[in-house]
């Protein structure tokens, strides 16, 4: 590429790319879209200081390396590759906004740095029983752990910016191990679907009362996301986008709120 102008964006996904290489002269480069390719290994990424967006998901990838120069990268992608650990070299990344490590091979989130600019974080489908390393991650506000192995959700107490919890697809199997997530005032969607505490009758209610701030929750069926902006009715007992048995309902008729975690506002009495 040293014949190119430097483009702002270069996309080489989808190819057959084994070795990245020849980018030295695109020192100016701000986006690297290498998708879906046959990396192996993170190199010669040295010259590329200005680089914002580096997307690396879908290779080859062992070990998350070279980004000790990537100081002003904010996006940084590197799902479905074969990562079992977190390198100190992310200490670096004081920029990082948003960092995707999902469908890898990590069992424990041990080593990741304050990262004091991260906003969202994405490790679902990897092998996570502990959240406790993620207590430094004070900006986040979204936070997607799903399809783990987490029986609990300890650690996450500190992260008061927190406003999307997305965990389904693990083991929490009591409402009580919840109650650690109480000084989250600002968390408006949750996902528990497909945990073992889904299957209480009072799914729904329990997470309303335990997080009043509530704007978005999986219905009881887990079938899909149900939200409402207008009033209830406490005749309404059935999820018009679901059709599913709408256990919202049972909250007493003083307690019902103007919110968009309950149904579609086109609501009809139980048949």
């Amino acid at each position: 590429f040293a014949h190119l102008v430097t483009p702002p964006r270069l996309d080489l996904s989808f190819n057959a790319i084994r070795v990245i290489e020849g980018l030295d002269s695109l020192s100016n480069l701000k986006e690297l879209y290498l998708v879906n390719n046959k990396v192996a290994v993170m190199q010669n990424l040295g010259a590329l200081s200005t680089l914002r967006t580096l997307e690396l998901g879908s290779n080859r990838i062992r070990e998350i390396a070279c980004v000790e120069s990537l100081g002003s990268l904010t996006h940084l992608w590197l799902g479905r590759n074969k990562i079992t650990s977190l390198p100190p070299g992310l200490s670096a990344l004081h920029r990082l906004e948003l960092l995707a490590l999902s469908s890898n091979r990590l069992a424990s989130l041990d080593g990741l740095p304050p990262l004091p600019s991260l906003k969202e974080l994405h490790v679902s489908h990897n092998g996570l029983s502990s959240l406790l390393p993620l207590q430094p991650l004070t900006s986040l506000h979204t936070l997607d752990v799903g399809t783990n192995q987490l029986e609990e959700v300890s650690g996450l107490e500190g992260l008061t910016g927190l406003e999307e919890l997305w965990c389904g697809e693990n083991r929490i199997a009591s409402f009580s191990s919840l109650r650690t997530l109480s000084p989250l005032q600002r968390l408006q969607t949750v996902y528990f679907e497909r945990n073992p505490i889904q299957e209480d009758a009072q799914y729904t209610v329990a997470l309303l009362s335990l997080f009043p701030s509530l704007t978005q929750v999986t219905c009881a069926l887990g079938r899909r996301t149900c939200a409402v902006t207008a009033l209830l009715s406490p005749w309404a007992a059935r999820c018009v986008s679901c059709d599913g048995p709408r256990v919202h309902s049972l909250l007493p008729a003083h307690e019902l709120r103007t919110a968009s975690y309950l149904v579609s506002p086109r609501v009809r009495p139980v048949r």
